[in-house]
């Protein structure tokens, strides 16, 4: 059976310029970080997580899948600003960035990354971290992002277990021997 444990991100770190109310994409409550690229230039942070602990994700699960993802929307249709979410595992990449252009509703972008094990969730606020940006292009017409959220979503199943010959259930009988017994 698939389990899914979710935590939103509860800490970031400025990569470029970094966007204003940061602390405000912690929580899906409509309470938004934002961001104004200058025109050529981009926003972008390294928002991380809790460490998963074992009451999350149990030591010898199989992780299926992990996804991090960041909901937002610009103030006005443009072709020209771009939203990106990159995984991160041990400061490097982990995946491929999801993006999306010019949406002025909100909308959810979701990466996977790449191989992700128990012991890395149980360091995760070391080691993972999304890189949320926006990027405005080649127009000085600039718009502002808004940014609800990051979260981690860890997509896994019961224990590993594994057996082997040697773990079959023995029992010992020990004959015994009355002074009645007739041998």
């Amino acid at each position: 059976m698939a389990v899914v444990t979710r935590k939103f991100a509860n800490a970031n770190a400025v990569v470029t310029t970094g966007w204003t109310n940061p602390t405000n994409a912690y929580a899906d409550d409509t309470s938004y970080a934002t961001a104004i690229p200058a025109k050529n230039a981009t926003v972008n942070s390294d928002y991380g997580f809790a460490n998963i602990t074992a009451a999350d994700v149990p030591d010898g699960a199989v992780i299926t899948s992990v996804t991090m993802a960041a909901r937002d929307f610009n103030s006005s249709t443009t072709t020209n600003k771009t939203h990106g979410i990159q995984g991160r595992n041990n400061g490097v990449n982990s995946g491929t960035e999801a993006t999306n252009t010019g949406n002025t509703a909100e909308a959810t972008i979701t990466t996977t990354l790449g191989t992700v094990t128990v012991a890395d969730l149980r360091s995760a606020s070391t080691l993972l971290k999304a890189r949320v940006r926006s990027t405005q292009g080649n127009s000085g017409t600039t718009t502002t992002s808004s940014l609800d959220w990051v979260d981690i979503t860890v997509n896994w199943s019961g224990v590993a277990t594994s057996l082997t010959a040697d773990a079959v259930l023995k029992k010992t009988i020990t004959p015994t021997v009355t002074a009645d017994a007739v041998l």
